[in-house]
C-alpha cells in the first residue's frame, strides 16, 4: 500500500484559507455533504470524468499511485479507481469534513486508498507527497478556489515535483475564456438553463486566470507541455505532462 510518510500529516491553516477566497463553508459536515449531494446530481458528471480518463496511457491491469488534489468526497479518484483495478489513491483535501465523507462513500476502496488532510495554500503542503511514487495527479472543480494565481502556480509546481516521470496532471476546472464576450454569453446560456443564475448575467466570473495563463502558468511549473484536450464552456479539462 502507498506509504507517502509514516504517519498522516496535518498541516494547519495560515493566513491564506480557502474562507478568505470565497463563501464555501468546507469544514462544516452539513454543508460538504450537502454539496456531495448537489455534485452528484450533476448529469455532466460521466462526460467529464469519461473525457478525462480517455487521456490516460496506462493499461487496465497496470499498478499506478494518483493523487485526488482537492478531493473532496473522492468522486473522481473513485472513477478512476474502478476503472483500473490494480490503482491506488491518495486523496488530499484541507477539509476533515470532506475526508469524512470520503471514507464513508468510497468504502469499496477502502484498502486502496489514503487520506492527506493538507490546506493546498500552505507553502511546501504537498512535500511529504514527493516519495508518494505517484504517476497521476487529478482535481475536479477545487483548484479555482484558492483565487490567487500565484497560490495556483504554486499547486501546479508542487504537483509537477510529486511527479514521477513519466507523470500526468488532469485539472477539470473553471477558467476564463480568452475574450470576455464569450464568459458573458456562457454566464447567459447557464441563466437560460438554470433562471436562478439570473443575477449572475453581465458579469464575468472571477475564476483565476484565462485558458491562455493556465497552460502558461502549468508550464512554468514543471510540466513539458500541456493543453486543453475538453471544454464546455468555462469548464476546462487542463491536461500537463512531465517527461514523455
Amino acid at each position: 500500500m502507498i506509504q507517502p510518510d509514516q504517519h498522516e500529516h496535518t498541516h494547519e491553516h495560515g493566513p491564506h484559507t480557502h474562507e478568505h477566497h470565497d463563501h464555501h463553508d468546507w469544514h462544516s459536515a452539513a454543508y460538504s455533504r450537502e454539496w456531495m449531494d448537489r455534485w452528484e446530481r450533476r448529469p455532466s458528471r460521466e462526460e467529464q470524468f469519461s473525457a478525462a480518463v480517455k487521456l490516460l496511457p496506462f493499461q487496465q491491469d497496470e499498478h499506478f499511485v494518483l493523487m485526488d488534489i482537492g478531493a473532496g468526497f473522492g468522486a473522481f479518484a473513485a472513477y478512476i479507481l474502478e476503472r483500473y483495478p490494480k490503482a491506488e489513491a491518495i486523496l488530499v483535501d484541507y477539509s476533515q469534513a470532506m475526508l469524512d465523507l470520503a471514507k464513508e462513500q468510497q468504502q469499496a476502496y477502502a484498502g486502496r486508498l489514503i487520506y492527506e488532510q493538507i490546506d493546498l495554500s500552505s507553502p511546501h503542503c504537498l512535500e511529504p507527497l514527493q516519495s508518494a511514487g505517484a504517476s497521476l495527479a487529478v482535481s475536479a472543480i477545487a483548484i479555482h478556489n484558492l483565487r490567487d494565481p500565484q497560490l495556483i502556480q504554486g499547486v501546479y509546481a508542487q504537483v509537477a515535483a510529486c511527479l514521477q516521470t513519466p507523470g500526468y496532471f488532469i485539472n477539470l476546472d473553471y477558467v476564463l475564456a480568452n475574450q470576455r464576450e464569450a464568459d458573458l454569453y456562457y454566464r447567459k446560456l447557464e441563466a437560460m438553463a438554470d433562471p436562478s443564475k439570473a443575477d449572475r448575467v453581465g458579469r464575468v466570473p472571477n475564476f483565476p486566470g484565462t485558458a491562455r495563463d493556465q497552460l502558461q502558468w502549468l508550464a512554468a511549473s514543471g510540466f513539458d507541455w500541456a493543453d486543453i484536450p475538453w471544454k464546455q464552456g468555462p469548464l476546462s479539462l487542463l491536461f500537463a505532462v512531465k517527461g514523455s
